[in-house]
């Protein structure tokens, strides 16, 4: 074994000294731009306040331009979840303990519930939390609801989404579920870091809105 492991050293050290030269490559005019992030020093960092407008859910849990992630197995009951949060939010009341700083515009974006799915959902949430008229009116205004099954990707995000979030302009954006729009294989990390850190952030960052993204 130490033999042969010898020798293979000695065939890789050749491999290497016998190698043409690496050259530096010229920059074309296709090389990313270089951009000069901003900073900013710990000594001028300001302390958060509640009419700065940045806080959503209350004690800084979500707030526009974040994101919260909702998961659990199929057939759990994420997208009643949803709903009733949207809802609860909408009309200024707390959702299980999560308590947001008034009532909360939500865009509900679903790709798994037809409307008479999304209608008993809604019902069963009015008659559940025992709701007075108006707050269901309330809840109604400040929840609007768009189902989109034929975009994914690059495509959802450029085409769907952002037109979406610049027509409604929503506190909140709940996208349901993440595996309908990513548009590839969820245990890559650069598919999933290029659809959520360079397509959904940037979107929520530009409408000044927080994400609930159900998985």
């Amino acid at each position: 074994f130490l033999f042969e492991l010898q020798a293979f050293g000695s065939r890789a050290m050749k491999a290497l000294l016998d190698a043409p030269e690496i050259r530096d490559v010229p920059e074309t005019d296709s090389a990313p731009a270089t951009v000069l992030r901003e900073t900013v020093r710990l000594a001028d960092l300001k302390a958060p306040t509640r009419d700065d407008g940045c806080e959503l859910i209350q004690d800084r849990f979500l707030c526009r331009g974040g994101s919260l992630l909702f998961i659990g197995p199929t057939g759990a009951g994420k997208s009643a979840f949803a709903m009733q949060a949207a809802i609860l939010w909408g009309i200024g009341k707390p959702c299980f303990g999560l308590r947001p700083t008034a009532p909360l515009s939500s865009l509900y974006v679903q790709a798994e519930n037809d409307p008479g799915d999304l209608y008993e959902i809604r019902q069963g949430i009015y008659i559940g939390l025992e709701l007075f008229a108006e707050q269901v009116r309330t809840a109604g205004a400040n929840v609007r609801v768009a189902t989109v099954n034929d975009s994914v990707g690059d495509d959802f995000l450029g085409c769907v989404l952002r037109p979406l979030l610049a027509a409604h302009h929503p506190d909140l954006l709940i996208l349901d579920p993440l595996l309908a729009y990513l548009g590839g294989d969820v245990t890559r990390q650069d598919v999933t870091s290029n659809f959520v850190r360079s397509g959904l952030q940037p979107a929520i960052a530009e409408a000044g809105c927080g994400l609930v993204l159900v998985h």
